[in-house]
């Protein structure tokens, strides 16, 4: 399931991912930080997923002030939809985020904007993920 909500004040996109609804924990020693999905491998990507439950979706996936998706998206994407399909209980919640650049409000809506393209480029072909 993708369903996505909206967080302010930084520079990335995060993936958090559980299987079914259960909370995902954290092994002890495990880095608490995101890693950046686009570089790891495939393999590593699902790991990351099932074993920390979140990946970063750092780079240029946006140009300043917008919301359509550009730059590196679709290798990354890619990775993501992919994982996704070996797990089919995945359920991801997408965070969009913006940089300290206006007012709070409408960083606001270009988070969540944000944060819906990429939902929305999940469900579209060629990835094609399951609501």
């Amino acid at each position: 399931m993708l369903k996505t909500c909206t967080a302010v004040l930084a520079l990335s996109f995060g993936i958090v991912a559980s299987a079914g609804y259960a909370q995902t924990v954290r092994k002890p020693g495990t880095d608490i930080r995101a890693q950046a999905i686009g570089e790891l491998t495939d393999a590593r990507v699902r790991e990351v997923l099932v074993e920390d439950g979140r990946v970063s979706m750092s780079g240029g996936f946006f140009e300043n002030d917008s919301a359509e998706l550009s730059g590196t998206s679709d290798q990354v994407l890619f990775k993501l939809a992919s994982s996704m399909g070996l797990h089919p209980n995945m359920r991801l919640a997408i965070v969009g985020h913006t940089d300290s650049t206006g007012d709070f409000d409408y960083n606001i809506g270009l988070s969540q904007r944000r944060a819906e393209a990429v939902r929305a480029a999940l469900l579209d072909a060629p990835f094609n993920v399951a609501p």
